[in-house]
Formats: C-alpha cells, sequence, structure tokens
C-alpha cells in the first residue's frame, strides 16, 4: 500500500489497530515534547505501531508512535 493509499483509508474510514483519526487533537504524553497539544495531519505507519505527523499550534510538526499521544477532550459549546 503506498503512503497516499494509507492516508486515504485514514481519513475515509477506521483501520485496525489506529486509534486516532485525522485532525483528531492530541497532547504528547512522554519524551521532551510532554504536553504540547496539535493536531494529527498525517498517518505515516501502522506497522508495527501506528505513527503520526502532528502539527502544533506553533506550525512545528512532530512524528510520534501512537502509544506517545493521548486524545483531547471536545467540547462543544
Amino acid at each position: 500500500m503506498t503512503q497516499y493509499e494509507l492516508e486515504n483509508l485514514w481519513v475515509k474510514s477506521s483501520i485496525p489497530g489506529v486509534a486516532y483519526r485525522f485532525y483528531d487533537k492530541v497532547r504528547v504524553t512522554s519524551g521532551e515534547q510532554a504536553g504540547e497539544v496539535g493536531h494529527l495531519v498525517a498517518l505515516v505507519t501502522v506497522e508495527p505501531s501506528p505513527m503520526y505527523v502532528i502539527e502544533l499550534s506553533t506550525g512545528k510538526g512532530l512524528t510520534l508512535l501512537q502509544s506517545d499521544l493521548e486524545l483531547m477532550e471536545v467540547t462543544t459549546s
């Protein structure tokens, strides 16, 4: 599967083992960037563990494993 096909599938449907969706708001839970918050903009790989690209509010991009992230609660007013 190409990167394009993987991301297209990710945006349109769920993928087994992939906990987060495109543009979910997440917090980094470990490492140097722990506590940083951003949005998921790419799914890089699924195996052996899902890895994502996160765009921070500063515009900086991080590539992290799913296990290093937590979903932020979505609040509606």
